[in-house]
């Protein structure tokens, strides 16, 4: 009952179990106290066996020490002899661990002095092919991913990982916070009839998951705070968890959700629940709160370090937003980040007659389901990230641009390191005109800028009407930032008026994804559906469309829509057409991945190329894996279709022989292989099939995709569009 997570039901045994055997009088745990003087500089560790017993200790006059960005690692061998002569013998066995210091002072969390932001992921041990039990390889590469991503730390959602995911851990510099296998999903109420948390006869169980993961892998350093466990009440048996884990180790934080749940309520409203629970959990932790709930507390003279136990739901099309959690860690000291959920989709091969694919809930004839409710990582089952993974990236990354001048080419430079400088990376520029073309482009050393300082360059003969900045360490760019001068609207050209607007539909719809379906949009904005459908307008709505031809041949498209206060949010405003079909589309707009109104932050001004094509779905034989390419406009890795593939801010657009051009502003579009009607009707992206032409969307607008959670939330005001009069301008020529 304590194991009652929220992911697939699989049984089985999923862990390497051993059988040991040694000697009665051999030290059963090897346990490491490390202590450091108060300038960080030289240390002591002491091992002691689990009766208390010194086996080894020492000074460490220059110490080094474990961080994220500098993971030193110790490793020192223990003797054990027995017998005495020719009778006896020794045993050896090695203990790794490491030197830092995590302190809370005034509500703030620090790692060896420095304020620490956790760029976090949640994530479930699971792979494709062997479900719970995951591979070495896989665990590598899952660091990896994340340490491209700009990823700094890791919860173990919901229970402790196999030992080797620790040892990578300390090795790599990724920071964990080590959760407790109790989780009783379902019944995390505050009733006491209901939550196991208040029963006595399972307080022992609740003590020894904590105290029992305390005890294993307290040694690792890259464990930086506990949590006592995951959606499971707030009841007296997680209080006495705290004290047990607290006796054991004093030097680590501890978390717990549900006790900051009791007291502010899930989504940050106070509620009338009061007592003693806030006291057993050192972090405000909360889940899905939403940034002006978040900000409500950072600002108002908080007690605790805010780190968000879950945040950023990343199922499907999602992440939309993400950027206002980060300008607050950037704004307030005691808002430190947290945990995205999650990492990867959760999505297991089926074979039947037509291949090997990743199948979701109900996919095996499972009754009940989730339906793909485990599919909401940033990087599908197979480690291919989704579009929102760049946006992850960018808002996690360590080198920020703070401010542009275009008039002087003066650029502010943030090093968001704890402990590194950027002596080792350059950052290469190139600025564009206003047609797309490289106007200028250059590169500078970053060495000299210390972490967490600020300083400023001056770009050499700068000019154009954009800038993309590139920093590289290595090879990879590890961060980035673009910045862009306002759109120049063109004079609205006259023509010869075009009566009939033949092949131009009003679209006011999106196919619902999955943040939609969460909350109801279906239903709540019918009315646009209803109007996309039949082309008849909702009651006191307006619309002026027009169409001339220009003497170039092309054809101006003017359209005007009003829409008055009392309806529902318009997910779309915008024109669609088809076009014959193509393999590539180039754009001058933001991109190269997909990105929406709430999930541009960063995107690349850019002239910009892509393919439009479908994929099956299915398993390479020979390689065990799906191809899907990497310049593809329409991902194809979403578990279940909507509304995807979408860029904005587009001042010109090709596909095949037909050019879209901007004229009042830039604009938002998606070229498909298949009608939007189609994403509403099919469960898995590779049960899309092509037309005989691409459908082409041209906006004015779109909604934003929101993120903040998948069961109610929409996305931020500011992203959803209302009553108010939009304009849309364009030309096309080739049509």
């Amino acid at each position: 009952y304590l194991e009652d997570q929220d992911f697939w039901r699989l049984s089985g045994i999923f862990r390497d179990v051993y059988l040991v055997s040694e000697r009665k009088d051999a030290p059963h745990d090897l346990i490491v106290e490390t202590q450091l003087s108060d300038d960080l500089r030289s240390g002591r560790f002491i091992v002691r066996d689990e009766k208390g017993n010194v086996l080894k200790e020492r000074d460490v006059p220059d110490v080094k020490l474990w961080s994220c960005e500098d993971p030193y690692v110790y490793t020192m061998p223990i003797e054990h002899r027995w017998g005495w002569w020719i009778f006896g013998g020794t045993d050896y066995r090695a203990v790794t661990f490491g030197f830092r210091k995590i302190e809370i002072r005034d509500a703030v969390l620090y790692l060896n002095g420095k304020r620490l932001l956790v760029k976090g992921t949640n994530r479930h041990e699971m792979e494709p092919k062997t479900g719970y039990a995951v591979t070495l390889e896989g665990m590598k590469r899952d660091i990896a991913l994340m340490k491209a991503f700009n990823v700094n730390a890791v919860r173990t959602s919901h229970y402790p990982n196999v030992p080797e995911w620790y040892d990578l851990c300390d090795r790599e510099g990724i920071m964990v916070c080590c959760e407790a296998n109790v989780e009783t999903h379902g019944y995390d109420r505050d009733d006491s009839n209901l939550s196991l948390s208040f029963r006595k006869d399972y307080e022992q169980s609740h003590v020894e998951r904590g105290t029992r993961m305390v005890e294993t892998f307290r040694n690792h350093p890259s464990i930086i705070f506990w949590s006592l466990g995951n959606e499971s009440g707030y009841g007296p048996n997680f209080k006495a968890s705290y004290k047990a884990i607290r006796a054991i180790d004093p030097t680590r934080p501890i978390q717990y959700e549900n006790f900051c749940r009791a007291r502010i309520g899930h989504l940050g409203v106070q509620d009338a629940i009061t007592g003693d629970e806030y006291a057993f959990t050192d972090f405000e932790s909360p889940m899905y709160s939403r940034p002006w709930a978040s900000e409500k507390y950072v600002a108002n003279h908080p007690k605790k370090p805010y780190i968000l136990a879950e945040y950023a739901h990343a199922m499907g099309n999602s992440t939309g937003g993400l950027q206002a959690y980060w300008n607050l860690a950037h704004k307030y000291p005691s808002f430190q980040g947290g945990f995205i959920w999650d990492f990867a989709d959760q999505a297991l091969w089926k074979t039947d007659a037509r291949g090997t694919w990743l199948a979701y809930g109900g996919d095996f004839g499972d009754r009940p389901n989730d339906d793909n409710f485990n599919c909401n990582g940033f990087f599908d089952a197979l480690r291919n990230p989704h579009p929102g993974a760049f946006e992850i990236k960018h808002a996690y990354q360590n080198i920020r641009c703070t401010a542009f001048d275009f008039a002087s080419g003066k650029v502010k430079i943030c090093n968001d390191f704890l402990f590194k400088p950027l002596d080792d990376y350059v950052c290469k520029w190139t600025a564009l005109d206003a047609g797309g073309a490289v106007a200028a482009k250059g590169e500078f050393d970053l060495g000299g800028v210390k972490p967490g300082e600020t300083a400023e360059f001056t770009l050499d003969r700068f000019a154009g009407d954009s800038v993309t900045f590139r920093f590289f360490g290595d090879d990879d760019c590890e961060a980035w930032d673009c910045f862009s001068r306002p759109f120049v609207p063109k004079a609205v050209p006259s023509g010869t008026p075009v009566q009939a607007h033949t092949g131009f539909r009003l679209n006011f719809w999106r196919a619902p994804i999955d943040n939609d379906r969460g909350w109801d949009m279906g239903s709540v904005c019918k009315v646009w559906k209803d109007a996309t459908d039949t082309q008849k307008l909702p009651e006191g709505v307006t619309s002026a469309l027009k169409t001339s031809r220009l003497a170039d041949g092309s054809t101006l498209v003017d359209w005007t829509l009003t829409v008055p206060k009392g309806l529902p949010p318009v997910p779309r405003v915008g024109l669609t057409f088809t076009v014959p079909k193509a393999d590539k589309v180039e754009y001058f707009g933001f991109g190269p991945w997909e990105n929406y109104a709430d999930r541009a932050t960063s995107a690349i001004l850019g002239v910009h190329t892509a393919s439009v094509g479908l994929v099956s779905g299915l398993a390479d034989p020979e390689t065990g894996t799906i191809a899907y390419p990497k310049d593809r406009l329409n991902p194809d890795n979403y578990s279940e279709p909507g509304e995807q593939g979408y860029r904005t801010g587009c001042r010109r657009l090709t596909v095949g022989n037909v050019t879209v051009s901007a004229v009042n502003a830039p604009f938002g579009f998606n070229v498909w292989p298949y009608p939007q009607t189609m994403l509403e009707g099919k469960k898995h992206q590779w049960e899309l099939t092509a037309a005989d032409e691409l459908t082409v969307n041209v906006d004015a607008v779109q909604m934003g995709v929101g993120g903040d959670n998948s069961w109610g939330t929409t996305a931020h005001d500011p992203y959803m569009p209302g009553a108010g009069t939009y304009r849309l301008v364009f030309a096309v020529k080739g049509l």
